[in-house]
């Protein structure tokens, strides 16, 4: 009633345009509601900046359990809870300060962008939707015999090799000595009876032994680089061949036996199907979700013609 009788004294009163036009939005019942809650918005503000300059980190006992599965590197909720209750208020303390600091430049980080344009931040995210797109399911019985019907000859063993080296240490050798002096005893090993094969002469000791195999390429490239896997799998047996150079020397290689693409059973492989099914799925689950979510986006090609 008071504030009818003033506004109304101070339009009777001829007060301003301003003061007549704020008299007339109070009566409004629409305006009262944005007056109240422009006020509680800015006392909220002005909290805010009380507390933290706008900024606050609550810990309460989700967040802490939460801090402490990603510390430990343990989802049992059961034994969170539990080491929780058994900590000291010192070590309590601590963990706070540890996670407070975390928080704080984890936020700043964020802040700066450095989740923008970080390759291994872009995985993880793409992971995480990858889970939400597709949780860990059961595979049957008949779908992993389906898979593995499908794709024999990606459970197939690649074939393989036998062979012997013999080993120039260009450390002790030097690149140029090592090379020289496994020319000068491959022309020596050709030139001598077959008996050589059985025995080659010695070389530098190599970790491995003079005896390698059975390895597959990838084996052989893991061990001797790329350009010695490939020359070794395209020799011939019974034959010296040589000088490879390798990471680790100078070698001399003779192939003494090969075994070929073998197929493994479907029970040897089992639980590799198995897993191999549920990547699928989930591969395919999560680019069904992409091509849903994309439609709501519009996309825009702008490639130079090649």
């Amino acid at each position: 009633m008071s504030m009818q009788f003033t506004c109304s004294a101070a339009t009777a009163g001829g007060g301003s345009a301003l003061r007549r036009l704020a008299c007339a939005a109070v009566r409004e019942p629409i305006c009262l509601f944005f007056l109240v809650g422009g006020l509680l918005f800015l006392i909220g503000r002005g909290f805010e900046a009380y507390v933290g300059g706008g900024k606050a980190i609550v810990i309460d006992d989700r967040s802490f359990t939460e801090y402490l599965s990603r510390r430990l590197n343990l989802y049992d909720g059961d034994a969170l809870a539990a080491i929780g209750r058994s900590l000291g208020a010192p070590e309590r303390d601590a963990l706070v300060s540890a996670f407070v600091r975390e928080e704080v430049l984890y936020r700043e980080a964020i802040a700066r962008g450095f989740d923008r344009d970080d390759i291994v931040v872009r995985r993880r995210l793409l992971e995480r939707m990858s889970f939400l797109a597709a949780p860990e399911s059961s595979v049957s019985e008949q779908e992993a015999r389906a898979f593995y019907d499908s794709h024999r000859s990606q459970y197939a063993t690649p074939p393989q090799i036998r062979f012997q080296h013999v080993f120039f240490d260009t450390v002790k050798r030097g690149q140029a000595g090592a090379t020289a002096d496994a020319e000068v005893m491959l022309v020596e090993m050709r030139s001598q009876s077959t008996s050589i094969l059985a025995k080659p002469p010695a070389g530098d000791v190599f970790p491995l032994g003079s005896e390698i195999g059975p390895v597959s390429q990838d084996n052989a490239r893991q061990l001797f680089g790329e350009a010695m896997a490939v020359a070794i799998f395209g020799s011939e047996e019974s034959d010296w061949q040589g000088p490879f150079a390798s990471p680790a020397g100078v070698h001399l290689v003779r192939v003494t036996s090969r075994v070929p693409q073998t197929e493994q059973s479907y029970e040897t492989v089992k639980q590799q199907i198995a897993a191999d099914v549920r990547r699928a799925k989930a591969l395919a689950a999560l680019e069904a979700m992409a091509d849903e979510l994309a439609a709501g986006y519009r996309i825009h090609v702008d490639l130079e013609s090649r």
